[in-house]
């Protein structure tokens, strides 16, 4: 008769299998949340799922590349050609704004000319997430990062800003009062044009 208090004895294979089985939920986990995602996806489905009532027209393919404020500092004081987004998926104008400007990077927007202002800034536009701090978006020292550029400041647009730097200098800002479509693709348009024509003229 066999005895009722005999050791069970667990075999390593079902070590391993527990093992597998604990790993595989972990990397399902980590791939639902997004953890093992590109830095230009997180991008993507941030504008994605933004919390606005806006819908991003931002494409997943697309040239931002997140930096933080003092990064973008160091690149504009390299003397580099820089441009630089300062945004939030929080902000209904940024999730409107983002994909245009993306768009018309990567398109000749100056008559007569195939060139695009991606040529001229490596292909790359630089992004700098702000944050929620009070009741207002921004970042630490955001203040005088602009006040050091001569970056306007006004009430009205603290947020979706699109500044062109050469030599370390600010040399375009995007500019808009207007939200609609037909407005922010205009306007987007005629940066990029003053962009390139003074890119060109250096």
């Amino acid at each position: 008769m066999a005895n009722k208090y005999e050791k069970i004895t667990v075999r390593p294979v079902t070590y391993v299998l527990i093992g597998a089985v604990l790993v595989a939920v972990l990397l399902i986990i980590l791939l639902l949340s997004g953890t093992f995602r590109s830095s230009k996806d997180k991008i993507y489905y941030a504008y994605k799922n933004n919390t606005t009532q806006a819908e991003s027209t931002l494409s997943r393919d697309h040239a931002y590349k997140k930096i933080s404020l003092a990064k973008a500092e160091e690149l504009i004081d390299s003397g580099e050609n820089i441009l630089l987004f300062i945004g939030t998926p929080q902000c209904i104008h940024c999730v409107n704004h983002i994909g245009t400007f993306n768009e018309y990077f990567n398109e000749a927007v100056v008559e007569g000319e195939t060139a695009t202002a991606s040529s001229f800034f490596k292909g790359t536009i630089y992004y700098v997430e702000l944050k929620v701090i009070g009741e207002a978006f921004s970042l630490p020292n955001l203040g005088d990062f602009l006040l050091k550029y001569k970056v306007e400041q006004t009430e009205e647009q603290t947020t979706h800003r699109l500044l062109a730097f050469s030599e370390g200098k600010l040399i375009e800002e995007y500019k808009n009062s207007q939200t609609t479509p037909a407005s922010i693709r205009n306007n987007t348009q005629y940066f990029y044009r003053q962009v390139i024509t003074q890119l060109k003229a250096n």
